[in-house]
């Protein structure tokens, strides 16, 4: 295994850098298999010095990272999905609490700054009309299915105007 060609410089300075000020350090870098194959791998250690301050030996570890790289690289990826999407997409807590909405989402009802999502419940971008439709129809289907799909009206925040929309929610379950 050799250190990928673009991460030697890195991985020699930032290693350089944290024996000098005598701190532990934590490192990702790429290494190459024999076989072309890159993995990502994370060393963790700590120098330890003589009474002259100089470097006597260094104490390290090096972990198989590859996984969780992967897995925040594909996150990195969804995300970039979701917030260019142009359909309105949110997401809210068992009890309603909205958490997220994203940009074409805000569009559609009228929600200026992401933070504004966070002090609503889900049912507060429903036209009224529809809200007990919801509660009565969507939720018990949401809880026995894991999936309701069909026509209801969002509400504009600002203006109050009902914008039809069909719609698809479905639970996220951990």
């Amino acid at each position: 295994q050799l250190v990928h060609v673009d991460d030697i410089a890195r991985v020699e300075a930032e290693l350089h850098d944290a024996l000098q000020r005598r701190q532990s350090f934590s490192i990702e870098y790429r290494v190459m298999h024999g076989s072309g194959e890159v993995r990502w791998i994370a060393l963790r250690g700590e120098g330890y010095y003589n009474d002259d301050g100089e470097v006597k030996r260094v104490l390290a570890i090096n972990m198989d990272v590859n996984e969780r790289r992967w897995a925040e690289e594909e996150r990195v990826k969804f995300e970039a999905l979701v917030e260019s999407s142009m359909d309105y997409i949110a997401m809210a807590e068992p009890e309603g609490r909205c958490f997220y909405l994203n940009p074409a989402g805000r569009d559609l009802v009228g929600v200026e700054y992401p933070a504004q999502t966070g002090r609503q419940i889900a049912t507060d971008f429903f036209a009224d009309e529809w809200k007990t439709f919801f509660h009565d129809t969507v939720l018990p289907e949401l809880v026995t299915n894991g999936v309701w799909q069909g026509e209801l009206a969002l509400k504009h925040q600002k203006t109050g105007k009902p914008i039809d929309v069909y719609s698809t929610f479905f639970m996220v379950k951990d």
